[in-house]
């Protein structure tokens, strides 16, 4: 999180949203494999993948742990981890540059996730 904010002081706005997505990423993957409610490697097995969720899937995979833990987030919550994951393909895979107030919307949501987390 810190570095997409540092991106956002340096105009790197591509750069930090990719930061953004993989920093709620990378915080969903620990969340369920540590988590004591999710069966992390038997959710593997159902969506056969080998060692890690895909990104296409993690949404889903954080939304159903986050059921079993009984925590409550709103679906518009859950929501912006997709929206995270649309914005870090356009930066990372396209040729578009995203803009600041692209990257700051980027730090919100992340925050939100976080905290949901």
């Amino acid at each position: 999180m810190r570095v997409a904010k540092k991106c956002l002081d340096l105009k790197a706005y591509n750069a930090g949203i990719s930061r953004a997505y993989y920093a709620a990423f990378q915080r969903a993957e620990y969340h369920l494999r540590t988590s004591g409610y999710f069966r992390y490697q038997a959710y593997l097995a159902k969506i056969g993948a080998d060692s890690h969720v895909p990104h296409g899937k993690m949404q889903l995979a954080l939304a159903e742990c986050l059921i079993m833990e009984k925590k409550t987030i709103k679906p518009q919550e859950i929501n912006l981890y997709d929206d995270l994951y649309r914005k870090r393909r356009l930066a990372d895979y396209t040729d578009q540059m995203l803009g600041e107030t692209d990257l700051a919307a980027c730090i919100k949501n992340l925050e939100i996730i976080m905290a949901a987390i």
